[in-house]
């Protein structure tokens, strides 16, 4: 995220200055607010949004994550049949149809991760369901998460104002240069990996 911002600040030829915020909620506080220019951070891609900010194209994909009690060592749902499991509300309803295994699960929502250690602990929920975000800050000595194991991505996005058309439009040149040369390293190392097989052939 620095990386893109740094290069729209380049292109534009302005000093980027950060604002650190503790979560998704109080960066969009802050663009409606004014006090930011751009919300950045791992946005998932959210059709609410669409409705209130210009969003870029995505930049990047990342999976939905399964927090668990330490060393309950699984990465799908398919052993919590019947078993309450956590969701946070930051999951939207176009990816949860899509994580395997919750039709089969007891769904207890959350507003936020807050109340998922201590229900965890006193076993309220076998196991949650949340973004990457909210997982890595989960993360302690008596919780444990993991990639959910084929379940859906979310897409990242960078948000703008409505009316930032134009600086909406730099910033999608930006991912879209990002996304080129991330592919273009993706196909040099796949090459690269090929040769040493190549060249044994040819022996």
């Amino acid at each position: 995220e620095p990386m893109l911002v740094n290069a729209l600040g380049d292109a534009l030829d302005v000093t980027v200055e950060y604002v650190e915020v503790s979560g998704t909620q109080e960066l969009l506080q802050l663009l409606d607010a004014g006090t930011v220019d751009a919300a950045v951070g791992r946005i998932a891609e959210n059709d609410a949004y669409s409705q209130r900010y210009l969003s870029t194209r995505n930049y990047g994909k990342k999976g939905l994550y399964l927090v668990t009690r330490r060393n309950d060592y699984t990465d799908t749902l398919a052993g919590f049949s019947q078993m309450n499991v956590g969701i946070t509300q930051a999951v939207p309803s176009n990816l949860r149809v899509e994580i395997p295994g919750l039709e089969d699960v007891n769904v207890s929502e959350y507003p936020d991760t807050t109340g998922i250690p201590a229900g965890l602990a006193e076993e309220v929920i076998a196991a949650a369901v949340c973004t990457e975000r909210e997982a890595l800050g989960l993360l302690s000595e008596d919780v444990q998460v993991q990639e959910l194991l084929g379940g859906p991505r979310e897409a990242y996005v960078v948000l703008f104002p409505l009316g930032q058309e134009e600086l909406a439009g730099y910033m999608n040149q930006v991912i879209s240069q990002y996304l080129d040369e991330q592919a273009q390293a993706g196909e040099e190392e796949a090459q690269e990996e090929e040769l040493p097989a190549q060249t044994e052939g040819e022996e």
